[in-house]
């Protein structure tokens, strides 16, 4: 694989913007381990494997060292845009820039886009219920719902929601997402479910891990004659690393024949130029270009893809995510 060079609240605020790569149904083929009925996993079991816990059929595979990505050029807005998208009471003492080491994360299409996320780090469960018990509210004013699942205490704000599964292990997402991940986990139906794929990504150890399978997981028409490299577009894998300029990721994008190919490597050229002759109106609304470079380059019906991205402008991006998204959606 060529890539070893190198979180309802707006669906998690569009970090995970790229699950419209992949809508489309999802497939149960986890393979479960038995327990006696209503008997939940234990504990140490929790905290063994976080892609354990993530329910099978995902669009959308995810893994991210939260490490590197917090001590990037634009760590600080990741941290305060997740603060300020989480369901974390005022008070409660939790601080994922300081608290969160990794993150397993699944995209679904349970009940429309679903997220079931896995952050393993050190989470104090009794911090959230004080700050729960006391009323307070999330950073920026919205009321946190404490709510009950599966025996164990769910935080909801704005349809987004997290659990403290453990010291160590912590569930988030969207509530549909969360249930899935507390019924395995009631339910003893804890294994891995990800996709043999994905597991040769992880072992790259890289500190972005990222791919869909289209042809498991089709994608309407309509979304690949909207964006124009997705037509015929069958799989796409990528690695990364949040080393300067920011972002560098590295992968391929597998097409149904050489011709789509060629077509997706054009799209995506193009479009790394559109950017570079827009550069000057971006500017305009505070907007810095955010790629350095974009490679593509056509392997029979492979695309493989190197690209370098701006911290400075993915972190006036992220600073600007709300803004942003209010102006498309308008």
């Amino acid at each position: 694989m060529s890539g070893r060079r190198a979180l309802d609240r707006r669906s998690l605020l569009g970090g995970l913007g790229a699950a419209a790569l992949g809508v489309a149904c999802a497939k149960s083929q986890e393979v479960i381990v038995e327990t006696a009925a209503g008997l939940r996993v234990d504990d140490a079991r929790i905290d063994e494997d976080p892609w354990a816990l993530l329910p099978s059929g995902a669009v959308s595979w995810w893994g991210l060292g939260a490490r590197e990505l917090f001590a990037a050029k634009f760590g600080p807005q990741v941290v305060a845009l997740l603060q300020r998208t989480l369901p974390v009471p005022t008070g409660s003492g939790y601080e994922p820039g300081r608290d969160v080491d990794a993150v397993a994360l699944g995209l679904y299409t349970f009940s429309g886009v679903d997220v079931a996320g896995i952050a393993t780090g050190r989470f104090d469960a009794n911090g959230f219920e004080q700050a729960a018990t006391q009323g307070a509210r999330t950073v920026t004013g919205r009321p946190v719902t404490r709510t009950t699942y599966a025996g164990r205490p769910l935080f909801l704000s704005d349809g987004v929601g997290l659990t403290v599964l453990t010291s160590r292990t912590m569930a988030f997402g969207n509530e549909v997402g969360i249930r899935r991940v507390l019924d395995r986990i009631e339910e003893g139906r804890v294994a891995r479910a990800t996709p043999a794929w994905f597991e040769e990504l992880l072992s790259a150890g890289a500190p972005l891990a990222w791919g869909v399978d289209l042809a498991a997981h089709p994608l309407p028409d309509a979304a690949r004659r909207q964006v124009q490299f997705l037509d015929g577009l069958r799989a796409a894998r990528l690695l990364g690393n949040f080393q300067e300029p920011g972002i560098n990721l590295a992968g391929t994008l597998t097409y149904d024949a050489e011709e789509a190919a060629q077509r997706g490597v054009i799209t995506l050229r193009a479009s790394a130029e559109a950017l570079r002759t827009y550069e000057w109106l971006m500017a305009l609304v505070g907007i810095l270009q955010p790629v350095r470079r974009l490679d593509a380059q056509v392997q029979g019906t492979e695309a493989q893809v190197v690209a370098e991205v701006d911290g400075a402008a993915v972190g006036s991006l992220l600073g600007n995510a709300e803004r942003l998204i209010a102006m498309v959606a308008g």
